[in-house]
C-alpha cells in the first residue's frame, strides 16, 4: 500500500487493514455476499425508500407503469438546443432503471443455474469455487452482464483493479451504454492518477464493509472531497446528505468545476435539478434534467434516472 493509498484510506478507516486478520476470508466473504444481495434487492430497496420520501403514490404498481400519465404524447416538455423532449418521451419512465430491454433476451437455464451455483459456493465460504464457477458462467454468457459484474465487484473489494477492470471492460464491449455503474469504474480503475484509482476502491470497499455508518459520513465525505477533489461518487453522495437547498447549491457548483467522469457529473445535474425545483426554479429545472435526457454520450443509467425526474417534475406542474 502506497502514502496515497494510505491517505484516502485514513479518511474511512482509523486503521489500515481493512478486515482483521483473523477470519478475513470469512469476514470478506459475509459482506461481499450481503453486497450482491443488496444489488439484487436494489429495485425493492428504491421502492421502499421513495415510499419513505413521500414521492411514491398509493397505485400499487406505480414502479412498473408509467411515471408520465401521458394524456398528450405530442406535448412538449422541452425544447431547445439540446433537442425536443415530448410527453411520449417520458413514457414507461420508472423510478428503478429497467435494463431488460438491453439485455439477452433468452439465457440459457444451465447458465442461471450455475450463476446460483456459484453465489451458492460463496455464501459457504468457498471462494475459490466461487470464481471457477462464476468465470465459467460468464465465458458461457459474456453479454449476459450480471456474472461479469459480480466478478468485477469481488475484485474491487479485494483490491485487484486489474482483474475489476477486466471485467468491467468486458461489460462495456456489449453494452456501451453502460451497466449500472460500469462506465465509472473503468474511468477510475483505468485511470492514470494512482490517487483516483485508490480512491475508487477503498470508496467502495467502505460502502460494502461499513455501509451502516456511511449515512452519517459526512464529515468523511467532505475529507474525502479534500483530499481526492476529483473524485465524483464522493460529492455526489456528499450532496444527497446536504438537507439545506442552498448549501446544496454551492457544493453542486463545487463539484461540476473538478469532476470529470460522465457518470457522476450527469448524477450531480439530476441533484441539481432536483434542488432547483424544490426552490421552485423549475424551467431552469426542466431545462437541466432535458440535457441529461438528450445526451446520448451519457450512460443509459443516466439518461433513464433524468428521464423519471422530468416525468415527475412535469407531472408534480400539471396537478398544480
Amino acid at each position: 500500500m502506497n502514502l496515497m493509498d494510505k491517505t484516502i484510506r485514513n479518511v474511512f478507516f482509523r486503521k489500515p487493514q481493512l478486515v482483521p486478520k483473523n477470519n478475513s476470508n470469512n469476514v470478506f466473504t459475509r459482506h461481499y455476499c450481503l453486497a450482491l444481495l443488496l444489488i439484487a434487492l436494489s429495485s425493492l430497496l428504491s421502492c421502499q425508500q421513495q415510499q419513505q420520501n413521500g414521492t411514491q403514490t398509493n397505485n400499487a404498481d406505480t414502479n412498473t407503469s408509467n411515471a408520465a400519465n401521458v394524456k398528450d404524447a405530442k406535448t412538449v416538455v422541452y425544447q431547445g438546443a439540446a433537442g425536443i423532449v415530448t410527453m411520449a418521451d417520458l413514457a414507461n419512465a420508472k423510478r428503478v432503471t429497467d435494463y431488460s430491454s438491453i439485455m439477452p433476451k433468452y439465457i440459457p437455464e444451465e447458465a442461471k443455474n450455475n450463476y446460483q451455483r456459484a453465489k451458492d459456493l460463496l455464501q459457504q465460504g468457498n471462494r475459490q469455487g466461487y470464481l471457477q464457477v462464476m468465470r465459467q458462467t460468464a465465458q458461457q454468457m459474456p453479454d449476459w452482464p450480471q456474472p461479469n459484474y459480480d466478478l468485477a465487484f469481488y475484485y474491487v473489494l479485494g483490491a485487484r483493479l486489474d482483474s475489476a477492470l477486466h471485467y468491467y471492460q468486458i461489460i462495456n464491449n456489449y453494452y456501451p451504454e453502460g451497466y449500472f455503474d460500469s462506465k465509472r469504474a473503468v474511468f477510475y480503475l483505468a485511470n492514470p492518477d494512482s490517487l483516483l484509482r485508490s480512491a475508487y476502491i477503498v470508496y467502495n470497499q467502505y460502502k460494502t464493509f461499513k455501509r451502516d455508518t456511511l449515512k452519517n459520513a459526512t464529515k468523511e465525505l467532505e475529507d474525502l472531497t479534500k483530499t481526492v477533489p476529483q473524485f465524483g461518487p464522493a460529492w455526489h453522495d456528499l450532496i444527497r446528505r446536504t438537507p439545506d437547498h442552498q448549501q446544496r447549491q454551492t457544493i453542486i457548483t463545487q463539484a461540476l468545476n473538478v469532476v470529470r467522469d460522465r457518470e457522476s457529473v450527469a448524477a450531480i445535474l439530476i441533484e441539481n435539478a432536483k434542488t432547483k425545483a424544490a426552490l421552485g426554479q423549475n424551467t431552469e429545472a426542466i431545462e437541466i434534467l432535458a440535457g441529461v435526457l438528450l445526451n446520448q454520450q451519457n450512460t443509459y443509467l443516466a439518461r433513464e434516472a433524468a428521464k423519471y425526474e422530468l416525468a415527475v417534475l412535469v407531472n408534480s406542474k400539471k396537478q398544480e
